[in-house]
């Protein structure tokens, strides 16, 4: 613990402006009492209180939780054999650290209470940007593995002796792995856990506790443990204060892209929760764009440019296989369970080639950056009638114009179903393919929402069922300038749901 205290002292006296908490800053709801022998759950009276958060694994197992019958029983004092190892290790380092209070989701968030729930995750995010530190169980599978424990020996530092040819001396040479893919190799599990992401980005300070290494990870700086090795602290640690560093807002717009790249490729227990997993980070974002946040984009004048997403597959993926999450509407990159590129949103020649006429969310529950139940962007430019082949996955010219875009690609979100109409086949996104020994053919749209120098950028939008009249994105369209696809054809509005 002592080298911890030696980065907390450190940090506090060197990095003030970073890493310090803010002084106006109002504690968790709740919070865990370390103070005497015993643990129990009380309401922070006083405005200022220095806590720690713990960021875990939850795994396939539940570990303890509060609900509306053990409150009574938590906030008299909580058996400490009922505590799970995660946990008490997390008490053990935050008592040693001369840290009073302790902040857990499932201890201290009402796991049986919708309303409760609802609440305190809309304001998580403030209780990991103003907790004193936050201890992270990266090694643990599940909160009943400690992470307290030896280290893994293949990262144990070594010593051999060389003979030196200068004086013939012999030294002792001593030598220590380092990772070869940065923070995530070490920190694995946790690094792959949705939950997990905006706490440790909203974090100023947070401990590793790795197989590996004790990690030390600052807004300003990295250090690993029993070696001299310290880095600027990575490209991802967010200070969501832009206008006091002088950031452009597409700086701050650039920087949201990173985050929801990053974070689409997580794993979450319940799919459900991938837009409250990132509700902390989006409400951040939120006090310096001050722009309307539908399902993971923005209302603004790059909205069109936000809808540029593509499916990413993960390189080590033998098989390209997203699926329709149904949690937002088509046009939001939350609407599929993968992982998302905003690759052709970068580019700084993109300009919208389409009007927006109007953009919408219903928001479910409390949390206004969290659950949505439907949405729609209506959208004004220039459409034209292109063919779907089921079997090559491509879009293709119709016999109507039979100009081909250069250098065409497909980027569908997700699985496309080929069904059997009220009276010829239709398509639609999710589910399987429904192959037949002929291809099918199909009609699908496409809009023309933006262009760079070399390429067009078009949504590929089959009808809807339900509302009639309005679309539903297949995927995006990619093609080049040199053959414009587009030319004399009418300009139409439409509402993709």
């Amino acid at each position: 613990m002592l080298y911890i205290k030696l980065c907390m002292a450190r940090c506090s006296s060197e990095h003030h402006d970073l890493c310090a908490v803010a002084e106006r800053s109002t504690p968790p709801t709740r919070l865990l009492n370390l103070g005497g022998s015993g643990v129990r759950l009380y309401e922070p009276r006083a405005k200022k209180v220095r806590y720690a958060t713990l960021s875990h694994c939850w795994g396939g197992t539940s570990p303890l939780r509060l609900t509306q019958d053990s409150l009574i029983q938590f906030e008299s004092q909580i058996a400490w054999n009922l505590l799970p190892e995660v946990f008490r290790d997390a008490i053990t380092v935050a008592r040693r650290l001369g840290i009073p209070c302790l902040w857990i989701d499932s201890l201290c968030i009402l796991q049986d209470s919708k309303s409760d729930w609802e609440m305190e995750s809309a304001r998580m995010g403030e209780y990991y940007r103003n907790a004193y530190l936050n201890i992270a169980a990266s090694s643990s599978v599940d909160s009943s593995r400690s992470f307290l424990k030896n280290r893994d020996e293949a990262w144990l530092p070594a010593s051999f002796p060389v003979r030196s040819p200068q004086d013939g001396k012999t030294y002792a040479v001593r030598v220590q792995r380092l990772p070869k893919h940065g923070l995530d190799e070490l920190t694995h599990p946790l690094s792959s856990r949705g939950w997990a992401f905006q706490e440790n980005i909203l974090s100023k300070r947070t401990v590793h506790f790795t197989h590996a290494y004790v990690i030390w990870d600052c807004r300003s700086c990295i250090e690993f443990d029993g070696m001299r090795h310290r880095i600027e602290a990575e490209a991802g640690k967010f200070n969501p204060d832009y206008r006091t560093e002088g950031h452009l807002e597409m700086t701050a717009r650039h920087k949201w892209y990173e985050l929801v790249e990053r974070y689409s490729s997580r794993q979450l227990t319940r799919v459900t929760d991938k837009l409250p997993a990132l509700s902390g980070i989006a409400a951040t974002f939120h006090k310096v764009k001050s722009s309307e946040y539908l399902a993971g984009l923005w209302r603004d004048n790059h909205l069109l440019r936000d809808l540029l997403w593509f499916a990413q597959p993960p390189q080590e993926e033998e098989t390209w296989n997203p699926r329709a999450s149904g949690l937002a509407p088509s046009w939001s990159w939350v609407s599929i369970d993968w992982p998302v590129s905003y690759e052709f949103s970068r580019i700084e020649s993109v300009k919208a080639e389409a009007t927006l006429v109007e953009a919408r969310c219903w928001v479910r529950g409390l949390n206004p950056f969290g659950h949505v139940v439907g949405g729609f962007v209506t959208v004004t430019g220039r459409i034209i009638r292109r063919t779907f082949h089921s079997h090559r996955m491509e879009i293709l010219p119709t016999s109507e114009d039979g100009i081909a875009g250069v250098g065409e690609e497909f980027y569908p979100d997700t699985k496309i179903s080929v069904y059997e109409g009220a009276y010829t086949p239709r398509i639609r996104r999710g589910g399987s393919y429904v192959r037949s020994i002929w291809p099918q053919r199909l009609p699908v749209f496409c809009l023309q929402v933006a262009r760079s120098h070399h390429r067009i950028f078009s949504l590929v939008l089959s009808p809807s069922e339900y509302p009639q009249g309005a679309y539903e994105r297949l995927g995006l369209w990619v093609c080049g300038v040199q053959e414009d696809v587009y030319w004399n054809t009418e300009i139409q509005t439409v509402t993709i749901v």
